[in-house]
């Protein structure tokens, strides 16, 4: 379906698409095209992974590989497809542009290898062929691209295995004009405002929205053909689907007729999340190609964080093949450069939930099933095991350190902390993990500062912050009415407070148009948590430490662990306790009192505690270790926040069972991201499951014999099978 767009785009000469000319009968098409690289290959680069990981491919053997290795696309040259063209190193290649091939040699970093490649164009090269069919046309393909949903829905005809899979991310999107629609932030939104959506016809993602009720069928617009035409001539009033890693640039910089951004969210984020051009095999293909593949994925896996790292050589040849092939496609170096920089900010290419490149989640994919056979499409009995396998994947290979960072932009940003700052092992540290990827993946500086011990001087740290930052964040809902008196003061500066809405509640609209809102469905990962912990307690009574009562920031955490855990065992019995009440706020740094409270519950009978309580829960994760120790019989916490297993002590790691994890550092990073492209909306964004905003923490593998109820309860609430009261008596009465 994106390869019609692409025809059709480039066929509208007013858009100037077109510059590569149509060559079409000309003789000289045929002729080849010798390069060579002026960059060097990624030798500078490959310090993240080459070198422990080649000796991992010694343990296949590349000699039993196809030569040529043979691997299809699925559209043009693009950086999308920068591994498999990083593949060629910095050695000779040639262009075929009759055929649309580009071949030469495969090369493990600097290392020819002397096995042929050839990459392969798709789309209007295979007549726009699904590539999972296509390789059934033609058996010298080795490997081809293919995504999770094609998998499935050409499983019975044309089986594909996937053994990797370069993009951690699908790059699809819907988009829509921020100006007509700045209140619009999610797909769900759209779907709530009754907007038109233009899409291709027989799309499966907008046959799954519609299901889940995110979207209605009548504001679905199949006729999609492709071009810009439609979006520009109505003026931004509709919203349309395309691709993040290109669609923005061209919005803004081809298409002069719009001439400014787009703002998007990815399928992924909204609750589809698909694997996207994976690297697949016939599935009857697997044993024979098996040495092979043990020493081609790592291969494949070090040239996906090279070209990241150092994307020059293979953008290169990507340019360079565009333009030989002298098709409608164009693809300059501005929108290359836009691209790598887009997979980085928007985690398209990324290590995922670990600290490897290109392996594939069970239950990633299991939820994708699911979500089709709930949307009523028919699945067939597939497995997750029909599909993938990571046995491949050499797990040390990922990419580490500042691979994923971008240079400076000159945006400042002022972060202010809740009382305890930095250190709190929950909310304060999620924020800092937000604005840190920022730094990173968006180039922007910072500054951090912590109130002091009664949080008087709030309003002179965002002044402070003020002075010197283009944002300003205040972490925590303390912040709000500091932040609007700021704020209006600070006109040209804008500003986020984390867990308030700041709207007017007499109009529904923002406070102003400098200050939004970033708050969380803490009761949907409360309830996937309460759900794990009622899966895995041995006595059906668990217990929750909140930290302060009775304002209504901590109950909805309360309610969703009830409602979760009560999904599973309606008969559960659930103890709940708080260090303080309001406007007693010491209950979130009193770990004493959370270990108190914690050992009261173990005591009691409990076996697993959930603590959403700030500095507090350090106590309850020391009274799960202390009373294991002292009884003998072990018990588990449940974290809040982030992935606590990941920032405690080894000892504390074996009773830490899960995390309900508040992507607060996603909200401030998506805050961040929206300021510095031209996004930015005031007044409430709300995070859910649905786009990234909770979640719960699989680190430690206690959870992995009940990874499948737990996701099929995740989908059932993002499609609205479930609903989550934040309001704890309406589990308790």
């Amino acid at each position: 379906m994106r390869k019609k767009w692409k025809l059709m785009l480039a066929l509208l000469a007013v858009f100037g698409m077109i510059a590569a000319a149509c060559g079409g009968d000309d003789d000289d098409s045929s002729g080849e095209s010798s390069s060579e690289s002026s960059s060097s290959s990624s030798s500078s680069s490959s310090s993240s992974s080459e070198g422990a990981a080649e000796e991992e491919a010694s343990s296949g053997d590349l000699a039993t590989c196809p030569d040529p290795l043979v691997i299809q696309t699925d559209w043009f040259p693009e950086s999308e497809h920068g591994a498999m063209y990083e593949l060629f190193g910095s050695g000779a290649y040639s262009i075929d542009a009759e055929n649309l091939i580009v071949s030469g040699t495969l090369h493990d970093g600097a290392t020819d290898t002397g096995i042929g490649l050839e990459v392969r164009t798709g789309g209007p090269a295979i007549g726009f062929s699904p590539v999972a069919s296509y390789m059934y046309t033609d058996s010298n393909i080795t490997l081809g691209y293919a995504n999770t949903e094609a998998q499935v829905t050409f499983f019975e005809s044309a089986p594909l295995l996937s053994v990797m899979a370069p993009l951690e991310k699908n790059p699809q999107m819907v988009m829509w004009d921020p100006e007509t629609y700045p209140n619009v932030n999610s797909l769900k939104d759209l779907g709530d405002e009754g907007i038109t959506i233009s899409v291709f016809g027989g799309g499966v993602f907008a046959e799954v929205f519609i299901a889940q009720g995110i979207w209605s069928a009548d504001q679905v617009d199949p006729s999609y053909d492709g071009s810009p035409a439609n979006f520009i001539a109505n003026g931004g009033s509709i919203a349309q689907q395309g691709f993040a890693s290109a669609e923005p640039y061209d919005y803004e910089n081809v298409f002069t007729d719009w001439g400014k951004p787009v703002k998007l969210q990815l399928l992924h984020d909204a609750g589809f999340p698909v694997y996207s051009q994976t690297i697949a095999i016939r599935s009857a293909e697997k044993d024979a190609l098996d040495e092979c593949l043990t020493a081609l994925v790592p291969l494949i896996q070090r040239a996906t964080v090279n070209f990241v790292i150092n994307p020059d050589t293979a953008n290169g040849i990507i340019i360079d093949a565009v333009d030989t092939f002298g098709s409608f496609w164009v693809y300059s170096e501005g929108l290359a450069d836009f691209s790598v920089n887009a997979q980085k900010q928007l985690g398209l290419v990324g290590n995922g939930p670990n600290d490897t490149v290109g392996d594939m989640e069970e239950a990633r994919i299991q939820s994708i099933i699911d979500i089709m056979s709930n949307a009523g499409i028919d699945t067939g009995g597939i497995t997750t095991a029909d599909i993938y396998t990571n046995e491949y994947i050499d797990p040390s290979i990922g990419f580490s350190g500042d691979d994923l960072c971008v240079d400076q932009i000159g945006v400042n940003v002022g972060l202010v902390y809740d009382i305890g700052g930095r250190g709190d092992q929950s909310f304060n540290d999620s924020a800092y993990a937000g604005i840190e990827r920022a730094e990173c993946t968006l180039g922007i500086s910072f500054t951090e500062a912590s109130p002091n011990d009664d949080g008087s001087n709030r309003a002179e740290l965002l002044q402070l912050a003020a002075d010197s930052s283009d944002l300003v964040i205040g972490n925590g809902f303390l912040f709000a009415g500091d932040a609007e008196a700021v704020a209006a003061v600070n006109p040209d500066t804008n500003f986020a407070v984390v867990d308030s809405a700041m709207i007017d509640f007499g109009t529904g609209g923002p406070l102003a148009d400098n200050i939004a809102g970033l708050t969380f469905a803490e009761e949907q990962g409360s309830f996937l948590v309460g759900a794990a912990a009622a899966l895995k307690t041995g006595v059906d009574k668990i217990g929750f430490v909140g930290g302060v009562c009775c304002y209504g920031g901590i109950e909805p955490f309360e309610a969703g662990f009830i409602a979760g855990a009560q999904a599973v065992n309606p008969n559960i019995e659930v103890l709940s306790a708080y260090a303080t009440e309001a406007p007693d706020f010491d209950g979130f740094n009193a770990p004493d009192r959370g270990k108190e409270l914690a050992l009261a519950m173990y005591e009691d009978g409990a076996d697993i505690v959930y603590q959403a309580a700030g500095g507090t829960g350090a106590g309850v994760y020391q009274a799960a270790l202390e009373h294991s120790s002292d009884t003998g019989s072990k018990v588990w916490a449940i974290g809040v926040d982030s992935d606590v297993w990941l920032v405690v002590d080894e000892e504390l790691q074996e009773h830490l069972l899960s995390s309900m994890v508040k992507e607060v550092g996603n909200g401030i990073f998506l805050a961040i991201q929206a300021h510095i492209t031209g996004n930015w909306s005031a007044g409430q964004q709300t995070y859910a499951l649905e786009n990234g905003g909770v979640g719960y923490a699989t680190s430690g593998g206690y959870l992995n014999d009940v990874l499948d109820q737990l996701e099929s309860f995740k989908s059932q609430i993002v499609s609205g099978e479930i609903e989550v009261s934040r309001d704890p008596l309406d589990y308790t009465n």
